[in-house]
C-alpha cells in the first residue's frame, strides 16, 4: 500500500520540480505560482499519506521500532530547526530549554521519536494564539527517565474534549479552521509513545 499510494504522488511531485527549475520552459509568473500550489497540495498529501499508512501500521501491530541510543537534545534541536519557520509563520516564539552539562542519551528509535517531538510541538503551535509561546524543557526525572515537556500558550482543551483528543480524525471543531491537520498526528503519537 505504501508503494501503490507514495509512488504516484512521488512522480507528480518529482515532474513538477522539473517543470519548476527548466529554463527552457520560460514559464510566466502565474504559471509558476500554479506550480507552487501543485507543489505544496502534493507534500501534504504526501505527508495525510505517511500519517495514515503510519496508523494502520500502529493499529495492525505491524509497526516495528529501530531501537538504538538517541541524543535527546539533538533531537529536539533538529526539530527546532525545521519548525522555527512555522513559528514564524504563526507569530509564536519557540523557544528550548536544555541543560547542555547533563548527558541525555535515551533507548529509542530515533526516526519514532522525532515524529513524536515534531508531533507535540507542531500542534502546539498551530494551536496557540498570535503572539503566544511554545517551550520544549527536557530533564532528568532519574538515572532510567528523562522527561520532555511541551508547554504552550494556547487556550487549553476542555475536560469534555480532552477524551477526545487522541481520537482518530478528530480535530475538536478546527476541521474547517485555516489551521493544517488531519485529526491523526496526536493519534499516532499516543501509539508510537506507548510502544
Amino acid at each position: 500500500m505504501s508503494h501503490e499510494l507514495r509512488t504516484p504522488m512521488n512522480a507528480v511531485l518529482g515532474f513538477t520540480q522539473i517543470l519548476k527549475v527548466d529554463p527552457e520552459n520560460n514559464l510566466n509568473p502565474a504559471q509558476q505560482e500554479q506550480l507552487d500550489h501543485i507543489l505544496t497540495a502534493g507534500n501534504h498529501l504526501l505527508e495525510l499519506i505517511s500519517e495514515v499508512l503510519d496508523l494502520a501500521k500502529v493499529e495492525s501491530g505491524t509497526m516495528t521500532l529501530n531501537l538504538e541510543p538517541a541524543n535527546v537534545f539533538t533531537l529536539i534541536e533538529e526539530m527546532k530547526e525545521i519548525l522555527q519557520p512555522i513559528a514564524e509563520e504563526y507569530d509564536i516564539r519557540l523557544s528550548i530549554v536544555l541543560d547542555s552539562s547533563l548527558s541525555m542519551t535515551a533507548w529509542a528509535d530515533k526516526l519514532r521519536l522525532r515524529q513524536i517531538l515534531y508531533n507535540l510541538v507542531s500542534n502546539a503551535i498551530k494551536y496557540n494564539r498570535k503572539g503566544g509561546s511554545v517551550t520544549v524543557a527536557c530533564k532528568p526525572l532519574n538515572r532510567e527517565s528523562i522527561q520532555v515537556d511541551v508547554i504552550d500558550t494556547g487556550l487549553g482543551i476542555s475536560a469534555e474534549d480532552q477524551i477526545k483528543l487522541f481520537e482518530p480524525f478528530v480535530r475538536l471543531g478546527k476541521e474547517h479552521s485555516d489551521v493544517d491537520g488531519t485529526g491523526i498526528g496526536l493519534t499516532v503519537t499516543k501509539e508510537l509513545i506507548e510502544l
